[in-house]
């Protein structure tokens, strides 16, 4: 129930922030953060195995756009010195 509510409520913030045009790395964040959370509940909560519970919480998609936000978050970090 909780994995439910999480994923629903993860989706709905992602519309609306589709929806006001935000940019694409706050939609990233956003998109890892929700799998953050259902991580933690499946491990702690579900009790799943962590090599389970970390493969049903993460897609690839989610990986690879935490390296995007990296990448960006560096380089923007290193043209402002």
């Amino acid at each position: 129930m909780l994995i439910n509510i999480i994923g629903i409520s993860s989706i709905l913030i992602l519309l609306v922030m589709i929806i006001l045009n935000m940019s694409l790395s706050k939609i990233i964040t956003v998109l890892f953060v929700s799998s953050i959370f259902l991580f933690i509940v499946r491990l702690f909560i579900e009790g799943s195995k962590l090599s389970s519970a970390f493969t049903e919480s993460f897609g690839i998609l989610s990986i690879v756009g935490f390296i995007c936000v990296v990448i960006h978050f560096l380089k923007k970090k290193t043209s402002t010195n």
